[in-house]
């Protein structure tokens, strides 16, 4: 099932709100992590056709997460925050978006046979983003990013797309490389809306124990400015698709996919994540 879902910002959050958030972060769970680890070195003898280091990593980072191994996944979540930096008139999102969304797309299509949710999260199409946020209008989005994170969700993947959402991206992660002390301030005034949506959604994934798959620069971006405030902060985040390199300097788990385009890489890791995690 696909859902596109509009923007409707939440008031009276601010920077000062995250940073009381990030002293509760909670630790991954070693204990269940090992566990997990322990059950599939001994399955070296017994299931050869399988990478089993991929799948003890998998399994590892999850059991530390959800504090239990095994642990069946049964709602996964897809997540896409769609936002524009185009000029007037000359937007080519909403065609994007129309193209993800058709019955037959290869990401519709994927989310159903990993028996997932898909949700894409409008960031305000109809005005597109032009400079810098202002503080007030990134931690809305933050909040919001925050509030899409349900009870009951045990996986999530998460990525951004949009016209320009990109070069956005690229343009956080170099004012990140320049000057690392004020992240929250260079998300607002280099990153996009769904940079700073996706940041949120990464806090309260952390907070709620959620393991999360990030795909894309968006998402990439958004990480380095969460690690930034606390280098703790993205342990419960893998990273999938091109961009391995930074992802790993950050801390994150990373996994090689055979998959392309928006949503896939990560989409395509879940059943496998299933496997890992529940290897009855």
């Amino acid at each position: 099932m696909c859902e596109i879902m509009t923007t409707a910002l939440p008031l009276n959050f601010t920077y000062a709100d995250i940073l009381q958030i990030l002293p509760q972060l909670p630790p991954p769970a070693l204990e269940q992590a090992s566990n997990a680890r322990q059950f599939w070195a001994q399955q070296k003898n017994q299931r050869e056709a399988i990478d089993h280091r991929l799948m003890a990593d998998l399994a590892a980072w999850v059991a530390g997460w959800r504090n239990a191994f095994p642990v069946r996944i049964t709602h996964p979540r897809i997540m896409l925050y769609a936002a524009d930096q185009a000029a007037a008139g000359e937007s080519e999102t909403a065609d994007l978006l129309t193209l993800l969304t058709a019955e037959e797309a290869p990401l519709v299509e994927l989310a159903e046979q990993a028996d997932a949710d898909l949700r894409i999260y409008e960031l305000d199409l109809q005005h597109p983003q032009h400079g810098p946020m202002t503080e007030e209008e990134c931690a809305k989005l933050i909040i919001y990013g925050m509030m899409t994170v349900e009870p009951g969700l045990d996986l999530l993947t998460v990525s951004g797309f949009g016209q320009g959402a990109d070069d956005k991206a690229d343009g956080l992660l170099q004012s990140l490389a320049a000057a690392a002390d004020q992240p929250l301030k260079a998300l607002a005034e280099q990153g996009g809306r769904d940079s700073a949506a996706i940041f949120g959604t990464m806090l309260a994934a952390r907070m709620g124990r959620v393991p999360l798959i990030a795909e894309g620069s968006s998402a990439l971006a958004a990480a380095a400015v969460l690690q930034r405030l606390d280098h703790r902060a993205v342990q419960h985040v893998l990273f999938a698709g091109s961009g391995h390199e930074q992802a790993a300097a950050l801390g994150m788990l990373t996994v090689a996919s055979g998959q392309s385009g928006i949503g896939l890489a990560a989409t395509s890791l879940i059943e496998t994540i299933r496997n890992a995690c529940d290897p009855a």
